[in-house]
């Protein structure tokens, strides 16, 4: 079934050059994300950034379980234009959670939700505060994040997963420039972050499960147009 949605994640993976996207549909308020994953060249080649319009046939993909409920089919995408920044506010204040626990409905101790438990969403959006940690781990390309919710609860050292985030540090950090972007966001009014859950997965350390990374970081009333650009 044709649908349209907004795209509010578009998020990057660490070995090839697929992206993840996801949007919400707005009459409906159904998240849904597209499958297979999407190519980075045609997100690029069509300006595809968070707020645009994306259209396609939609067809829930038979096998998802939760989390990942919002996985769809999508045959014959195209861009239909660019949400104006005053509409893409509302969505994510629409869509928003006063804390990540109540986003996921269930109590979170940590950033990896054990497998026998998953929530019956794997996105969400709180509005938050940020903390940036260039350097993470002693890798200068690694840059990670703090998120604290309106509880005070806190989830530190999260992946960023956000293309345009993570290609604009990059800019940043070849400049020496990561902490004006810090500043930047501190001196923000309100922070949206779009919360996601990683597939299934064991770590070195033996920790198992859904992994809690920032698919987007969303700033008002002020935003930085190259962090939203292919320049």
């Amino acid at each position: 079934m044709n649908k349209t949605i907004i795209v509010t994640d578009l998020t990057r993976f660490n070995t090839n050059d697929m992206v993840c996207l996801a949007g919400v549909e707005p009459e409906t308020g159904m998240l849904i994300r597209p499958m297979p994953y999407i190519n980075q060249d045609f997100c690029e080649e069509n300006k595809i950034i968070p707020g645009s319009i994306i259209s396609a046939d939609f067809d829930p993909v038979p096998t998802r379980t939760p989390p990942h409920i919002e996985d769809h089919w999508w045959r014959n995408i195209v861009k239909a234009g660019n949400t104006p920044s005053s509409e893409f506010y509302k969505l994510l204040r629409t869509t928003a959670f006063p804390s990540i626990a109540s986003g996921f409905e269930m109590v979170v101790i940590d950033k990896v939700i054990p497998p026998t438990a998953p929530p019956n969403k794997s996105i969400i959006t709180i509005n938050a505060c940020v903390r940036l940690h260039p350097g993470y781990n002693g890798n200068l390309q690694k840059i990670r994040a703090s998120i604290t919710d309106n509880d005070g609860f806190t989830l530190s050292y999260l992946p960023i997963a956000d293309l345009g985030f993570y290609r604009f540090t990059q800019k940043l950090r070849m400049r020496n420039e990561l902490q004006k972007l810090g500043d930047f966001i501190d001196n923000q009014n309100e922070i949206y972050v779009r919360l996601g859950l990683s597939r299934c997965y064991k770590a070195a350390d033996g920790r198992e499960g859904y992994w809690i990374q920032v698919n987007g970081i969303y700033t008002f009333p002020d935003f930085c147009a190259e962090l939203r650009s292919y320049e």
